[in-house]
This record gives C-alpha cells, sequence and structure tokens, in this order.
C-alpha cells in the first residue's frame, strides 16, 4: 500500500510539473511577439506569410504556455510601398498562428494598421511645375516613404480565433 501510495504522488508530481501534459490556452491571453526579419511594405504583399517569434515566455494558470523562443507566422493583409506624388506606403497584419510549448499552432489577432510618411510636397511643386514652372515636374517623381517594422519591436498577439478582412 505505501508503495501505490509513493507512486501515485510521483505520478502527480510529474503531472503538475510537465506543461506538456495539462496545456490549455484560453481566448483573451496576451503573447508577446516580433519579427524575425525586418518587415517592410514596399517587399512584402498581401497573402505573405512572415515569421514571428514569442518574445517573452507566457505562463496561463500557473503553467509554462509560450515559451520564449517559440515561433509562428503573420499574415500579411494589405501592403503598398510608397508611391508616386509623395503617397505614404501602408501595411495591414491583422492575424497569426503561434506555436505553444507543444507545438500546438493558436490562431491570433496581431493588430498592425500602419502608414509610412508621405512628402507633401511632391504633390504641391508638380501642380505649380504643371501650371507656371513646367521643369520643376520631375519633383513629382518623390516617392513616399514604406512602412518598416523592426524586429527589435515588440507586439501583442492575443490568442482566440480571427477574422480576415480580405474578401475572397
Amino acid at each position: 500500500m505505501r508503495k501505490a501510495y509513493i507512486a501515485l504522488v510521483l505520478i502527480t508530481s510529474i503531472i503538475s510539473r510537465n506543461p506538456s501534459l495539462a496545456l490549455t490556452v484560453p481566448s483573451g491571453e496576451t503573447v508577446p511577439v516580433t519579427f524575425k526579419h525586418p518587415v517592410n511594405s514596399a517587399d512584402v504583399k498581401a497573402g505573405d506569410v512572415i515569421a514571428v517569434v514569442v518574445d517573452e515566455d507566457v505562463i496561463i494558470n500557473g503553467i509554462l504556455s509560450f515559451k520564449a523562443g517559440d515561433t509562428g507566422v503573420a499574415y500579411v493583409e494589405k501592403a503598398k510601398g510608397g508611391g508616386a506624388w509623395g503617397r505614404p506606403g501602408y501595411l495591414n497584419i491583422s492575424s497569426a498562428e503561434i506555436k505553444d510549448v507543444n507545438g500546438d499552432k493558436h490562431q491570433c489577432v496581431l493588430s498592425i494598421d500602419k502608414k509610412g510618411h508621405g512628402k507633401s510636397s511632391g504633390i504641391i511643386l508638380p501642380i505649380i511645375g504643371l501650371i507656371i514652372l513646367w521643369p520643376l515636374l520631375f519633383f513629382g517623381f518623390k516617392k513616399g516613404d514604406p512602412v518598416v517594422v523592426n524586429p527589435g519591436q515588440v507586439l501583442y498577439a492575443i490568442t482566440g480565433s480571427y477574422q480576415t478582412t480580405e474578401s475572397k
């Protein structure tokens, strides 16, 4: 009887210390992530997949659920590099899949909706050039800045299901 009791205590101890045996990730949990590489709106397009990495350990209900260094992917919804006439670039990423310590994938909301910097003189000068100073037209070829998200920037993914805004 004593051996059975000791075995039961050991098994209970092992189960309580091993997160892979009892892991549940509820919706609404925050997981800090970063991109593995810089993301430039001029270099990506809608539908592209971008690698992300969990930035720090996430413990849910006393169990390590996401470990720093765990991987996942983010999905580009819309992207546009800087345009002619000073129009700024645009980047929209609204969903991700992140792996937990067991390797199971979790759907997450990852909200990035950024606009680059425009160059207003790119619009004003060509109009003046067309009317009065036509040689100044070449200023119209000034491009707006794309959106750049660097790897060190921490973003927060929220676990749970997501809906994309992209129509199929």
